[in-house]
């Protein structure tokens, strides 16, 4: 069962999922992934020597993606000012990649002229809020692009331990306002009394943005960590802010995030959170690591805005709500995927289940028994494994799911860069 779209339903079948595929065991005997506590005992020593390699890296990184780069997208770099918040009092510049499909040179800067019209999906990418870049989520965001005709927008956020929690969740909320904003200002029916002001997207995407096809907000590890968490957010700032016209979120993509914290577990899920335990000593993400980032993070596992399950109206109840009703606002379709060896695997699968079964959201899984946490991430030989290139087909195909289009995989070309 290396790949499986049918939810385990009962502990057995759960712990069945960390049993190692072939594929990843042969993997790890030629490239052996290190355990968290190797890095050292100091989680911020440990953190900004990862930083340092990851830093020294970059720019061949980046220049092999540029190269990479097919004609028929088009990708261009904003700065966004992010403002000083409750959350975070400084503010800040990050860094948001933009692709969309290549336009008719004609139509530069005279907005849509042939009728088109392209759905916008936002991808986090992932790091344990320490590390990563946009860049990190470049060669899906092309393939959404050429697939499904898409905007596709990649943000940065602010990492840890320099920047530490909550800043990757308010610079992820802020962004994805001012996205919205601008989507309303860029779309063919814009009314002309709202402000024209565009904060990220470029002016040249006037008239062919239509969020009625698609608001898709998500990302990997991290990234869907923040973006389940910022998506209740987002909804309830809509909501108390009607006059802003700001679109709903038509779905998420929540690849391999968390969403639970051991505290606030449900009663009726205690017995299928199995994963905390059963694969603390799997890599890449085994329990030393995963404590080593959330140290540096500072994350707050008591915080609402860290642990997306526990946003309940509520927040002084003694224990973890039992209605999970609440969760249907915000929540029209959700693409989830899994790894059977994660040690967050169950937070997931819990969250699938409760929105599928309670809450009768429409959900899609993609489950990779037997690999571990985001391993299409990892460099070198494991980006070549058939079952990372199968993930990316996958991939745009839920997420052409989530835009209720239907996808030949024969047609998805799926490369290394």
């Amino acid at each position: 069962m290396p790949h499986t779209r049918q939810p385990p339903l009962d502990p057995a079948s759960i712990l069945a999922t960390a049993t190692s595929d072939p594929e990843w065991l042969a993997t790890l005997s030629q490239s052996p992934l290190p355990r968290g506590f190797e890095y050292g005992s100091d989680p911020i020593e440990a953190i900004t020597m990862m930083k340092q390699v990851v830093k020294a890296t970059y720019p061949q990184r980046r220049a092999a993606v540029s190269a990479s780069k097919p004609a028929d997208v088009t990708e261009a770099e904003v700065i966004v000012p992010i403002p000083a918040t409750k959350l975070v009092p400084t503010p800040a510049k990050n860094r948001v990649i933009i692709c969309h499909p290549t336009l008719p040179s004609s139509e530069d800067r005279t907005g849509n002229t042939n009728g088109a019209s392209w759905p916008v999906i936002l991808l986090f990418h992932g790091g344990g809020h320490c590390l990563g870049y946009p860049e990190m989520e470049l060669p899906l965001a092309r393939l959404l692009v050429q697939t499904h005709q898409a905007v596709v927008i990649l943000p940065s956020y602010r990492l840890a331990p320099e920047h530490s929690f909550p800043a990757t969740f308010n610079d992820g909320f802020e962004t994805l306002k001012q996205i919205a904003h601008d989507t309303v200002n860029l779309s063919a029916n814009a009314s002309p009394s709202l402000p024209s002001t565009l904060n990220v997207l470029p002016q040249a995407l006037t008239g062919y943005i239509d969020v009625n096809k698609g608001f898709i907000l998500g990302g990997t590890s991290a990234g869907s960590t923040i973006s389940a968490s910022i998506s209740h957010l987002y909804n309830n700032h809509r909501t108390t802010n009607p006059h802003l016209h700001l679109p709903p979120l038509t779905a998420l993509f929540l690849s391999c995030g968390t969403c639970l914290s051991p505290r606030c577990v449900p009663s009726t899920y205690t017995p299928y959170y199995l994963s905390y335990e059963q694969n603390k000593d799997c890599p890449p993400l085994d329990r030393s690591f995963h404590n080593m980032l959330r140290a540096a993070s500072k994350a707050d596992l008591t915080s609402p805005i860290m642990v997306s399950l526990d946003q309940q109206p509520d927040l002084n109840r003694p224990s973890p709500a039992t209605d999970h009703t609440w969760l249907k606002d915000g929540h029209v379709k959700v693409y989830f995927q899994a790894c059977g060896q994660d040690i967050s695997r169950d937070d997931t699968l819990i969250y699938e289940r409760m929105l599928r079964e309670e809450v009768g959201v429409e959900t899609r899984l993609d489950l990779y028994a037997g690999f571990g946490h985001c391993f299409w991430a990892i460099p070198r030989i494991y980006a070549e494994m058939e079952m990372t290139k199968a993930r990316t087909r996958h991939s745009v195909e839920g997420i052409g799911w989530l835009l209720r289009r239907e996808v030949d995989s024969q047609d998805t070309e799926v490369g290394s860069n």
